[in-house]
């Protein structure tokens, strides 16, 4: 196995553990266009519900997926569900989403 082959296969397990995973996965959009939006003031929102609510989650800041116009992106995956997309998050929606996805499991 060549060098690329093994990094190929390191990623994918990474990939698998986290979308196939049992604990829920947050995605950020905090590329320069989200973070001209406000997506640090959210990813504090996020990490403050979490932890208000005694949760784990896996908080994944992900780069500019080409809708500027909807930043910040906010990406849920709870395990069992289908990934839940919400746009122009802002601090006060992030942690609604948050504890409608995890707490009450409503997303």
């Amino acid at each position: 196995m060549n060098k690329l082959q093994k990094q190929r296969e390191k990623a994918k397990k990474k990939w698998d553990s986290l979308a196939a995973g049992d604990v829920p996965v947050i995605y950020l959009g905090t590329a320069s266009c989200g973070r001209a939006a406000g997506a640090v003031k959210v990813l504090e929102s996020i990490q403050a519900t979490l932890k208000d609510n005694h949760l784990r989650a896996i908080i994944v800041q992900v780069g500019c997926v080409g809708l500027c116009y909807l930043e910040p992106l906010m990406d849920v995956l709870v395990p069992g569900h289908p990934r839940m997309s919400y746009g122009n998050v802002t601090p006060a929606k992030a942690s609604e989403i948050v504890e409608s996805c995890l707490v009450k499991g409503d997303p």
